[in-house]
């Protein structure tokens, strides 16, 4: 598991300066939409503006997305174990805001190529 969790480190670390580039776009943008609503007092600019500024708040967070696998024999309240353990240690990471993980049967066909042992 730690080889995993160095994985996503060095795809955090990677994503850093796209993300901060993000950001300081977004920070722009939200304050030439403050200028304009200054300048109009529209309440649609206000609403963009403040859009814009979450846009950039943002940007700093990533959230993740996966499926995990049943193999065969486990029961749906394992799978549900492994699932909330495997949240957690992501979670963890302060770069990391948000968690969602979906369960999948096992159909017998291994249709993705296993890059962890996790046992």
């Amino acid at each position: 598991m730690e080889q995993t969790n160095e994985s996503i480190r060095s795809l955090i670390k990677k994503s850093n300066k796209s993300s901060g580039s993000a950001a300081i776009g977004n920070t722009g943008i939200a304050i030439v939409k403050g200028i304009a609503f200054a300048l109009t007092g529209s309440g649609s600019m206000f609403a963009t503006m403040m859009h814009s500024i979450a846009d950039a708040v943002n940007g700093r967070y990533y959230h993740v997305e996966g499926r995990i696998e049943l193999k065969r024999g486990l029961t749906l309240a394992d799978a549900d174990d492994i699932k909330f353990k495997v949240r957690d240690k992501l979670l963890a990471d302060p770069h990391i805001s948000d968690v969602t993980l979906g369960i999948l049967e096992d159909n017998g066909i291994q249709n993705w190529v296993p890059q962890y042992d996790l046992q």
